[in-house]
């Protein structure tokens, strides 16, 4: 167990477990969604969210494919999440929704951000089908899911989108091989993600770390409680309509 004092060590392993992964470039960075047909139709040609989507409703992103592919079963859990985007954010709009973010658990009433964050197990390719979705938990990697609401979900379709690309069949390809048991088949289709530079200082961060060193003041944290902190207790809704 971390002790009161082991604050860096402490510091550099939740680092480590709390890294967003995704598909970025200098201008641009990778966020997926799953949709219905007619919402997924109108936002691909269109090149962002129109009626019917509902800017209304709460929307949550996730840059990791994995994730996706396991929250939507790789599009093929049910109709309302039967078509999967690929959402290209300008890098500064991704930046901004970071900087504004904060954790979803444990908000004051009445208080509530309009970016939220859950850090949720990060899922890896491989495993059984049915709500797995042939994929596994990661425990000691999270991932990131943010949840828009507000003013927030008008700005991200005006303002934050660079582009969306259906990537329905990928997706779908994806499954079939990992249903087949080729994971490394799967894997090669999958886009390359790398770790996002994240500044320390975010409140999503030092939100997890204050956690932590409650914990550790109390000789509490064990090794493997680091990985329920910011976590969800329930999944994030589909972003269907």
């Amino acid at each position: 167990a971390a002790q009161v004092g082991d604050r860096e060590p402490l510091c550099q392993a939740l680092r480590a477990m709390y890294e967003v992964r995704a598909v970025f470039t200098e201008s641009t960075v990778r966020v997926y969604q799953a949709y219905n047909e007619e919402i997924a139709r109108a936002a691909v040609e269109r090149q962002t969210f129109v009626a019917p989507w509902n800017p209304e409703r709460m929307t949550w992103i996730k840059p990791s494919a994995a994730w996706m592919g396991y929250r939507s079963g790789w599009g093929g859990k049910d109709r309302n999440q039967a078509r999967v985007l690929a959402i290209d954010l300008h890098r500064e709009g991704f930046d901004w929704l970071l900087a504004t973010a904060r954790l979803a658990a444990g908000q004051p009433r009445g208080r509530r951000s309009e970016v939220v964050v859950q850090w949720d197990p990060e899922r890896g390719l491989g495993g059984e089908a049915g709500k797995s979705a042939w994929t596994h938990a990661l425990r000691q990697q999270r991932s990131l899911q943010m949840g828009l609401r507000g003013a927030v979900t008008q700005k991200f379709a005006e303002e934050l989108i660079s582009g969306i690309t259906d990537v329905t069949e990928l997706f779908a390809e994806a499954g079939r091989r990992l249903a087949e048991g080729d994971v490394e088949g799967a894997a090669a289709i999958l886009p390359e993600e790398r770790v996002y530079p994240l500044p320390p200082e975010l409140p999503i961060l030092r939100d997890i770390a204050h956690e932590a060193e409650t914990r550790a003041a109390r000789v509490v944290l064990t090794s493997d409680e680091p990985g329920d902190m910011g976590a969800a207790e329930a999944e994030p809704p589909a972003e269907a309509e």
